[in-house]
C-alpha cells in the first residue's frame, strides 16, 4: 500500500483528526493504537493500546511494505496515519499518554493508489485480448496449410 510522508506538525495533524483518521503510534519495534486523540497545543492527548498483527518490511528500493492480517478491514486501513517517535517516548507504556509534536519525526499516510491498479487491470485485460488474437491467427494458418 503505498503512503505519502507528510511533515509532523500541529496543522497536518489536526487536519488528520478532522478527517477522522485512525493514528498509529510507532517507535522502532511497536505499534499502538491513538485512541480518543486530541490536539492540545503543539502536545496530542491520547490512549494508547499496543496492537499485533501488523508487519512491516522494506524493499531494496528503501520503500515500506505495510502487511495486516486478512481479517481487517481495507476500509479500515486506508484510514491509518503511521506516527514515528523515538524509542525512548513511548517506553512500551499503554493508557493515557501526552506525545509532544516535536518528538515525532516522520508522519505517513496510507493512500490507496487507484490509478496503478486501473493501469495494471486495463493492461492485464489487453494483453489477454492479444494474446488470444495472435493464438486464433496462428490456428487459422494451421487450417488452411492442413486443408490445402
Amino acid at each position: 500500500m503505498p503512503v505519502n510522508n507528510t511533515s509532523p506538525s500541529a496543522a497536518s495533524i489536526k487536519k488528520f483528526m478532522e478527517e477522522d483518521r485512525i493514528f498509529i503510534l510507532r517507535d522502532s519495534g511497536n505499534a499502538y493504537e491513538m485512541r480518543n486523540a486530541k490536539l492540545d497545543g503543539e502536545e496530542i492527548i491520547c490512549d494508547l493500546q499496543k496492537l499485533t498483527g501488523l508487519k512491516t518490511s522494506t524493499s531494496p528500493k528503501g520503500k515500506i511494505n505495510y502487511r495486516y492480517k486478512p481479517s481487517r478491514p481495507e476500509s479500515e486501513i486506508k484510514k491509518q496515519v503511521h506516527i514515528f517517535v523515538a524509542n525512548q517516548i513511548i517506553r512500551g507504556v499503554e493508557g493515557s499518554m501526552t506525545i509532544p509534536i516535536s518528538s515525532i519525526y516522520k508522519v505517513e499516510e496510507l493512500k490507496f493508489n487507484k490509478g496503478k491498479t486501473t493501469r495494471e487491470h486495463v493492461g492485464i485485460a489487453l494483453g489477454v485480448t492479444v494474446g488470444i488474437g495472435l493464438l486464433l491467427v496462428a490456428l487459422s494458418q494451421m487450417v488452411v496449410f492442413t486443408v490445402m
